[in-house]
């Protein structure tokens, strides 16, 4: 027990900072000189890089043997189950590249306590989808938790950078998807055996489909990428949400 409270304890730090430092890096990506990335593109390279981390480490880990299982269920014996994933992939694609909008309109404090709604809108989610009761002290805790984050960043700076209208609602869609895409991804995997590497590579194939798909109708992507090519303009401050992104 004691071993599990301190695996939950640093997986709670790890997604605080990462969430922090995702935000951090966002701003000064959009705030950098001369002519912008394209966000849609930061999205799919962030989605491959997820595929091929979760793909090594499955190789690495369990064998090459077990990595041909994991494409094997993906195309053939489990296709249904990696179909169903393109809820959530969609979900997850979308949702990240609002949260990209978001946080290039928004200061860094105000994005972070946006997207703590996030944890609200999963868990009524999840009561409206499963029916579950999550109790008084759950709803307290989640409570708790929430106006914890907003008490910590409202000394911090809240001054918009950008549209708040724009920057509002993009960080608020965002989290709905991102509880949407929660819920939907847990009622798919109940009782099932696949582990978490091998649904992130399931996710990360539908995050491309669908990402490439949105950089072929977006004119002004298309354009720029067919001129300077899907890297254009990614300095250290992309890559490293870029990468981020990915190990989330």
């Amino acid at each position: 027990m004691a071993a599990a409270g301190t695996v939950a304890y640093v997986a709670l730090a790890f997604v605080t900072t990462q969430n922090v430092l995702i935000s951090v890096t966002v701003r000064y990506a959009a705030l950098a000189p001369g002519p912008s990335y394209s966000v849609l593109a930061a999205v799919v390279v962030s989605e491959v890089i997820k595929f091929v981390a979760s793909a090594l480490i499955v190789l690495i880990g369990d064998g090459s043997a077990a990595l041909g299982e994991c494409f094997k269920r993906m195309v053939w014996t489990e296709v249904g189950l990696t179909v169903k994933m393109g809820v959530p992939g969609a979900c997850y694609l979308v949702q990240n590249w609002f949260y990209f909008v978001g946080c290039s309109q928004l200061s860094i404090s105000l994005f972070t306590v946006t997207k703590q709604t996030s944890i609200l809108m999963t868990a009524l989610l999840w009561f409206l989808a499963f029916g579950r009761h999550l109790g008084r002290d759950r709803w307290l805790s989640l409570l708790a938790l929430t106006f914890g984050v907003v008490l910590s960043c409202l000394d911090g700076d809240i001054v918009v950078k950008g549209s708040f209208a724009l920057g509002m609602a993009t960080t608020l869609f965002g989290c709905f998807l991102s509880a949407l895409g929660c819920v939907w991804l847990e009622s798919l995997l109940k009782g099932g055996s696949s582990s978490i590497w091998e649904c992130n590579m399931r996710l990360a194939v539908f995050g491309v489909f669908f990402g490439v798909a949105m950089l072929a109708v977006s004119r002004s992507d298309r354009e720029a990428i067919l001129e300077r090519g899907l890297l254009h303009n990614f300095g250290g401050a992309v890559w490293a949400t870029v990468l981020l992104q990915s190990v989330g």
